[in-house]
């Protein structure tokens, strides 16, 4: 009988190193998790279906399988910014300047930050799909870094100066924290999951007032006065107007 029992202590013993080196080893794994990269440096690239994370892990930004696609099987990718543990909440994606639709990238995408510290996004056998830049003096750079608050900055040669950041360049999202300056708009998508540009416009106009505009009647252009279906009625105010989404009072719009 004494065998039956050494056995059974010896399996104990084991299972209890078994369970004790696991349980030293769960902060390695956590930690793993965290080591995430929050950016991107000069020289680096990403490639579908790869992201990087924010510090927190709460925001994620790469390449997002469309909706109706696998991830690991589908040429359709949005380079876009979305809740990490959420995917369908998608809060920020490159656009095209022109119409406001979502740029569609293919499974051999490249984002690149070149060693001379330009940011592009390109596919293969075409120029660049998307690139963030509006004014040609701005074009270099040397960190992509994603922050906790879901803004996406691209940082300058000094690694301290904001050259673009996409909490400048909403799509269809505010999140907290961000503003709209005059000139800034959002334009509602076509769908929960069709990332064209659907048919309505939110403006903050450089005159101060702050419209919505449909897109699809006739007129002279989609911000024609006579498409403008609500407005803030704070016209030619004298430096503009600003609209905050406070982040210290959450859901507070002024």
């Amino acid at each position: 009988m004494k065998k039956p029992l050494l056995s059974i202590v010896v399996h104990l013993l084991h299972l209890a190193l078994f369970l004790l080196a696991m349980l030293f080893l769960q902060p390695c794994v956590v930690l793993a998790i965290m080591s995430t990269p929050s950016s991107l440096a000069a020289g680096d690239s990403l490639k579908p279906p790869n992201y990087v994370t924010s510090p927190s892990g709460d925001f994620a930004f790469g390449f997002l399988a469309l909706p109706d696609s696998n991830a690991s099987s589908s040429s359709s990718f949005l380079l876009a910014i979305w809740f990490r543990f959420d995917p369908g909440r998608v809060v920020w994606f490159a656009a095209d300047a022109g119409s406001g639709s979502a740029v569609v990238a293919g499974g051999q995408s490249v984002l690149s930050l070149s060693t001379t510290g330009q940011l592009s996004l390109a596919n293969p056998g075409t120029s660049n799909a998307w690139t963030p830049y509006t004014d040609a003096s701005q074009n270099y750079g040397s960190l992509l870094v994603l922050r906790d608050t879901g803004n996406l900055q691209f940082l300058g040669l000094d690694g301290k100066t904001v050259v673009w950041e996409s909490f400048g360049h909403p799509t269809d999202t505010l999140l907290p924290g961000q503003l709209m300056a005059p000139g800034t708009l959002l334009r509602s998508r076509a769908s929960d999951t069709n990332f064209s540009a659907g048919r309505f416009i939110f403006i903050v106009q450089k005159d101060g007032n702050i419209v919505m505009y449909r897109t699809d009647l006739p007129g002279s252009g989609p911000l024609a006065p006579i498409n403008a279906y609500w407005s803030s009625r704070t016209c030619c105010v004298d430096n503009g107007t600003t609209l905050y989404f406070d982040a210290e009072l959450v859901g507070h719009l002024y």
